[in-house]
């Protein structure tokens, strides 16, 4: 009869005090359920160089490190190591600091005044599991990405070519009679290839924004806002419409050409669903406790509560407004944006009165 033997799990364990790395090291030694080797770093630095020289299935790591702040490195190990789980060790009586490491990359946390053998190898054992079940994920959505981006790069070229011969067929080689049955059905085909057209480019779009890394900046929203209002006023008919900002607008971190890309959504859509009334939009920042909340509020047609939990979800398009050209890809894309960059997108609105979009940046 053969035995399996269990497979060693290989610690990195990066902490800078010798008490708690001996408090570790002993709670590690009398981990039963499988076999552990532990190599030990006392710096950020000589952790991150020993994990580019060697195989580890797994990193320890105290956040409080002589020559990294708490915040900068986890953000160090996780972004240098995207597929190694990480459990973060800590003394500090700090809720936010704890909360914040799950979003920075860890998978777990263990507070080293509590500890016990036993805690330490579930936490390494689902620890490993868990980055495991992410690194598929994460593999099955870049290759789905890919491919989408492939499909629709590969559809664009063909549709715009029909696009263009339908244009030329409709102008130099059917009678001007709007009736001419052909001539209908030409632009019937104009109209269709158009949207489908509209709807390979949003979804490349979708997908580029998806799978960018990008470093935020101060963004001025103040010149962001005016230059999107400047693109709404080329594009639509003003006699009847105005784009007010109330107050000043702020600073905020972010990536500018995706911001712009939401205030852009979110004011395009108050113009494409709007009812016989004048038009009044008005853009607005309030400062909250963490951060900004940027409001677009519009007089328009307003959304139903039927309509109202679906409208961020992709490719949903609001009941009753089939004649309005669109795809159903803005507002989720809007709502991707804003999330990547660690803020949230709600909406409130009034059949027949109006709509409000918020979205928060953090400070």
């Amino acid at each position: 009869m053969s035995v399996t033997r269990k497979k060693t799990c290989r610690v990195l364990l990066v902490e800078d005090d010798p008490d708690h790395r001996d408090l570790i090291l002993s709670k590690i030694s009398k981990v039963a359920w499988f076999p552990v080797k532990v190599q030990w770093e006392s710096l950020a630095s000589e952790g991150i160089s020993i994990l580019k020289s060697g195989r580890f299935d797994i990193v320890l790591l105290d956040l409080s490190l002589p020559d990294s702040r708490p915040e900068d490195t986890l953000r160090a190990f996780a972004d240098e190591f995207p597929a190694l789980p990480i459990v973060v060790l800590t003394s500090l009586a700090d809720e936010d600091l704890v909360e914040n490491a799950i979003s920075w990359g860890a998978q777990d946390f263990l507070d080293k005044s509590t500890v016990t053998s036993e805690l330490m190898a579930r936490s390494l054992r689902y620890a490993i599991k868990r980055k495991e079940s992410l690194n598929h994920l994460r593999k099955q959505n870049e290759a789905l990405r890919t491919f989408s981006h492939t499909v629709a790069h590969e559809v664009k070229s063909p549709l715009q070519s029909v696009v263009t011969a339908l244009h030329l067929i409709r102008e130099s080689a059917l009678p001007k009679d709007e009736k001419n049955t052909l001539g209908r059905l030409v632009d019937l085909g104009i109209d269709s290839t158009t949207h489908l057209t509209n709807l390979v480019n949003e979804l490349l779009a979708f997908a580029k924004y998806d799978g960018e890394n990008f470093a935020k900046q101060p963004v001025e929203l103040s010149a962001l806002v005016e230059d999107v209002i400047r693109e709404v006023r080329a594009f639509h008919v003003m006699d009847d419409a105005e784009v007010i900002v109330e107050g000043e607008m702020p600073v905020v971190m972010g990536a500018a050409l995706q911001l712009r890309q939401v205030v852009l959504n979110l004011i395009s859509n108050a113009f494409k669903y709007r009812d016989e009334r004048p038009l009044k939009v008005t853009v607005s920042a309030k400062l909250q406790k963490n951060g900004w909340m940027i409001s677009i509020e519009d007089n328009g047609v307003g959304i139903s509560e039927t309509d109202l939990p679906k409208v961020s979800n992709l490719f949903y398009r609001v009941s009753g407004h089939s004649e309005i050209p669109g795809t159903g890809i803005g507002l989720s894309f809007s709502k991707q944006i804003i999330e990547r960059h660690g803020g949230y997108l709600e909406v409130e609105s009034s059949l027949g009165e109006g709509s409000k979009f918020s979205f928060f940046l953090p400070a």
